[in-house]
């Protein structure tokens, strides 16, 4: 049986493709430059922290990214999990996974009396499309920049076990300064880390683990009213009001993240990966990805 120490195909290729830590290096520079002007030149526009003009930003950042990886640093979609097989089941399914955990939150949220919800009368559909595809942009970037990048390199480096636990504590802290933030935030900001980095590991792919990431956020924020990371959004399909008395199990104004309920998911995902890593075997979730 396969150790779950043992790199995957994503981390192989890129071992085989030698990959050196200059190559990761040059793309996080290439990215903070890209951030920094892109935030720079529409400060003027814009207030500062305006979340759908930095979801915008990560579309403009993220084809920009892409197109330097790809072609001045020569890397091969498979050496970050990017091959386009089953793409869209993939991606796909990473929604589906988070829709049923947020739903399951939401609920247990609801029937603790912890928030009540009514539909929004006031909806601007264009803006929750441009949401939807801002945050499609936003959860791709940033599994791309800590999982296929980072992480992959880690394992490289120092064996997967500390590849999914150091970028997911970078994952946590650097939610720190979000608006709101707390310790419960940030230790199941370092939980929800440990998930997906397992998620990418185990299925080898970027595409689940990104659509879980994007969907968690959109569905979150724009669909059921409930900040997102601390970050309040700019229209939902739904209204939800969070009750002060139950900040514990409901996140306060920080959102779910930092809720006990969220604790408790977070432990139960973690528990089910390492149940799947050690038998090492498919499941409904597996979609092992093969390479063409």
């Amino acid at each position: 049986m396969k150790s779950i120490l043992d790199l995957n195909s994503t981390m192989n290729t890129a071992r085989t493709e030698r990959v050196s830590w200059k190559s990761v290096g040059l793309t996080y520079l290439f990215y903070l430059v890209l951030m920094l002007l892109m935030q720079w030149g529409l400060s003027p526009f814009v207030k500062k922290g305006n979340l759908l003009v930095l979801l915008m930003v990560c579309a403009v950042v993220v084809i920009l990214l892409l197109l330097f990886v790809f072609f001045y640093l020569k890397r091969s979609p498979a050496s970050l999990g990017m091959t386009k097989k089953k793409l869209a089941l993939r991606y796909g399914s990473g929604w589906l996974f988070s829709l049923g955990c947020l739903l399951l939150v939401f609920l247990v949220n609801l029937v603790a009396g912890g928030l009540a919800i009514s539909i929004n009368q006031d909806v601007n559909l264009l803006l929750l499309g441009l949401t939807l595809v801002g945050f499609i942009f936003q959860g791709f970037l940033e599994e791309f920049l800590l999982r296929s990048l980072l992480m992959t390199q880690f394992a490289l480096k120092l064996g997967v076990v500390l590849a999914i636990i150091l970028n997911s504590v970078i994952f946590g802290l650097g939610h720190m300064t979000n608006a709101g933030a707390s310790v419960i935030s940030v230790v199941n900001t370092i939980l929800i880390g440990l998930v997906m980095s397992m998620m990418f590991y185990y299925h080898d792919t970027i595409w689940f683990v990104s659509g879980f990431h994007s969907g968690w956020n959109f569905i979150l924020g724009p669909i059921l009213g409930i900040p997102v990371s601390g970050f309040q959004l700019p229209t939902s399909l739904f209204t939800s009001r969070v009750k002060e008395s139950h900040s514990f199990l409901t996140g306060g104004s920080y959102g779910f993240e930092a809720g006990f309920v969220v604790t408790v998911l977070a432990i139960g995902l973690i528990g089910f990966y390492l149940y799947l890593l050690k038998k090492n075997r498919a499941s409904w979730l597996s979609l092992p990805a093969r390479r063409q």
